[in-house]
């Protein structure tokens, strides 16, 4: 009975799992660059993405927006205008729910926000998947994010594409140990954000350089 006991206890505690996100790719980075002097800097909206991808209720496009602005933000090559004033323009012109989904009405916000720069992107695909590994009792599992997400530069007074990409992104978040792994992970979001940040990432000095081209 000593030696059952002992067994059942060696399992539970080698039961006991951990989790962790990690990106398939290398960490995602912008490359540096010297920061443009506050007075040349353009003006530049970035409004919520249109999201096609029917996860998160809807917040996927407005989380590929905040990834985008962070790193315009990192980047210190414009003047950004403040989300909350964006959101005002939406609500007030009756677009918070419709949006900004084509170019002439991101060169109509663009102009009610008296700004040089729009940048509008539509969330293209994104899904989760899962794998599963079993080992005798070791057990493995991922749950995998995947987006492509497209963005447009204009130029508000010409209406002018400055620049149009799009751009793809994994991430992965591990769940490993032996036994107890049943069921399904839930829904994250922050998995969600790396996948997106691995996407936008690849075009932002892109983006950057094209708003000063002219």
């Amino acid at each position: 009975m000593k030696r059952i006991g002992y067994f059942a206890l060696l399992v539970l505690g080698v039961g006991c799992r951990g989790g962790e996100v990690t990106k398939e790719e290398e960490p995602v980075k912008i490359n540096k660059t010297t920061p443009r002097p506050f007075g040349e800097r353009k003006t530049l909206a970035v409004v919520d993405f249109e999201d096609k991808s029917g996860y998160g209720q809807g917040r996927i496009g407005r989380a590929a927006a905040d990834v985008l602005i962070n790193y315009l933000v990192e980047a210190e090559q414009f003047r950004m205008v403040e989300r909350s004033q964006i959101d005002k323009i939406l609500k007030e012109h009756a677009l918070e729910h419709s949006g900004v989904t084509d170019d002439a009405t991101a060169v109509k916000v663009g102009r009610i926000l008296n700004v040089k720069l729009i940048a509008y992107g539509v969330v293209t695909n994104f899904g989760m998947r899962e794998e599963a590994t079993d080992v005798v009792v070791y057990q493995q599992k991922e749950q995998i994010a995947e987006s492509s997400v497209t963005v447009r530069l204009i130029d508000v007074e010409t209406s002018e594409i400055l620049f149009s990409r799009m751009g793809d992104g994994k991430a992965t978040r591990r769940v490993s140990g032996s036994l107890g792994l049943g069921g399904r992970m839930s829904y994250d979001e922050t998995l969600a954000g790396n996948s997106l940040r691995a996407a936008i990432a690849k075009f932002v000095d892109k983006l950057c350089s094209s708003a000063y081209q002219q």
